[in-house]
């Protein structure tokens, strides 16, 4: 995902309130060593989530792809099926 994740969220950070991000910051997860793992997470403030909907991209169909294994069948989308 890097780097257009990290675009992204330079984007919000530094002119996010154009699209209604008050606030932005790209966080990188830390094991009990300090160093950092493979692991990372945006937090924001939006004007509301209208804003937040608009930003976000949405992935068509053909883009996704679930897959299941070992899992309950009445738990997450499979319930749906």
């Amino acid at each position: 995902m890097e780097p257009v994740l990290r675009a992204g969220m330079d984007f919000l950070c530094d002119d996010g309130r154009s699209v209604g991000c008050s606030a932005n910051r790209y966080l990188r997860v830390l094991g009990e060593d300090g160093q950092a793992v493979d692991k990372s997470f945006g937090m924001s403030w939006w004007r509301g989530l209208a804003d937040l909907d608009r930003w976000v991209t949405v992935a068509t169909a053909d883009e996704q792809y679930f897959e299941y294994l070992g899992c309950h069948p009445g738990t997450g989308l499979l319930r749906a099926v």
